[in-house]
């Protein structure tokens, strides 16, 4: 190379380490450091392999010089010297992904039991060997489980072990726009650059793309692109692939192609740990009566047990002077209203859904679970397995168990439900009436 190249690229770096077979070479900026790897480490680490009789690994690092002691006014001036490894100190290399975020939302923050077990073990593999297990990986529950929460915690991960790599995690709204946005400004080469060339895409809430097919189009290139070339993907919906009506059969097909991984709704045991882990990080610490009445009262939604908590201890601050030895009257009469939110939507019993629905067709309740198949029983026994999937959290498997069915069956009725809730009045006022009566 010629010796400008060598005094602007090469006689900038600093030997820091030689650790088993890599080789760790400082330099003062990120910028020379990003083209350093974009141009010149091939060329490096054939040269230095040749040197050595081995085979060796370039690494990269943005140094940080060490502040230097003032120096005495009747001091002469030193020289400037080439710094030496021992005067600096290597900086932390940071993923851009940092920044977007959600600083609370790591794997050590996330509480795990029975309801999730599975989907937080799935996740931790793909954050230690992405692109190597589970791909793509779908995560799937009602709102305020944790599906966010678990996204975010990989992208960290992510972002903290492999600092170099290019990293996208966002919602499918996002997505959209972005897209979107890159149609309307001519720029939708740059937008495919991005992310055709991501090492790992992490996208939130896909249902969001139903009926949108220019946004369905573009996902499906992006992810063949992606997953031909091992590249890791993780998915979210609040619904399993085969149940988002009007998402092109190829995606689904994509989305059934790698592991799926349900968060149902969190026993009383779990629900108190994740209390007793937000409460670590509060000014005020309530006594054990306080959280096992919460998390009693509050059993489908983890966000709205993280609320009762910062509500309670707001209250406590304003009304309580902070102090944590509160009556039951003050607990009751602050949480009234989220405990009452809880009983509006927090029908997790398909028994009751069962017997609401034949009371209201005039039906036997042992009509719900026969094999009788008249057109009225089939119907309403379809509008009850509506509303289970709808108002509970439970997996297909165990709506089926409950209406002594298969899964295909119930899987059968949630399409044929949905379809008929779009395109008949008559329907949509059943299922309207059957949740007043659910709710009242």
């Amino acid at each position: 190379m010629g010796q400008t190249q060598f005094d602007l690229w090469i006689a900038r770096l600093v030997p820091l380490a030689l650790e088993g077979a890599t080789l760790t070479l400082g330099i003062s900026e990120d910028i020379f450091r990003c083209w350093l790897e974009a141009n010149y480490q091939k060329l490096i680490e054939e040269t230095f392999s040749g040197l050595a009789g081995r085979k060796c690994q370039i690494k990269f690092l943005t140094l940080v010089a060490k502040p230097q002691a003032a120096a005495s006014q009747n001091a002469p001036a030193r020289p400037a010297t080439r710094p030496q490894a021992k005067t600096l100190k290597v900086a932390v290399p940071v993923n851009d992904i940092c920044d977007r975020l959600n600083k609370h939302y790591t794997f050590d923050n996330f509480v795990v039991g029975g309801s999730n077990q599975f989907a937080q073990s799935a996740c931790l593999a793909v954050a230690n060997a992405p692109g190597a297990a589970y791909n793509p990986l779908f995560i799937h529950s009602a709102s305020g489980l944790g599906k966010s929460h678990l996204l975010h915690s990989i992208a960290w991960k992510l972002a903290k072990t492999r600092p170099a790599a290019k990293i996208d995690c966002l919602t499918s709204e996002e997505f959209g726009n972005q897209f979107h946005l890159a149609l309307s400004s001519n720029a939708l080469p740059a937008f495919r650059n991005h992310f055709r060339n991501l090492d790992a895409l992490l996208i939130d809430d896909v249902q969001f793309f139903v009926g949108k097919k220019s946004f369905q189009e573009e996902i499906f290139h992006t992810f063949n692109n992606l997953l031909s070339r091992n590249r890791q993907i993780v998915i979210t919906s609040d619904r399993p692939p085969q149940e988002i009506e009007g998402l092109a059969d190829r995606l689904v097909s994509r989305f059934e192609s790698g592991l799926q991984a349900e968060i149902t709704i969190p026993d009383e045991e779990t629900r108190l740990a994740i209390l007793l882990r937000k409460q670590e990080d509060s000014s005020v610490k309530f006594p054990s009566w306080v959280l096992e009445r919460i998390a009693s009262g509050i059993r489908t939604n983890v966000r709205r047990l993280e609320g009762a908590l910062n509500t309670l201890t707001y209250s406590c601050q304003v009304f309580n002077n902070s102090n944590p030895d509160v009556s039951r009257e003050f607990v009751e009469t602050h949480l009234h209203k989220i405990f009452q939110e809880e009983e509006l939507h927090g029908v997790t019993d398909v028994g009751l859904i069962q017997r609401v629905v034949a009371e209201f067709f005039q039906l036997r309740l042992s009509d719900m679970t026969s094999s009788l198949r008249p057109a009225n029983i089939a119907y309403a026994r379809q509008i009850a397995m509506f509303l289970a999937r709808k108002h509970t959290s439970l997996s297909l498997p165990a709506i089926a168990e409950n209406f002594h069915k298969q899964h295909t069956t119930v899987l059968y009725a949630l399409k044929a439900i949905d379809k008929k809730y779009q395109t008949s009045a008559e329907t949509k006022r059943d299922i309207t009436q059957i949740e007043k009566i659910l709710f009242q």
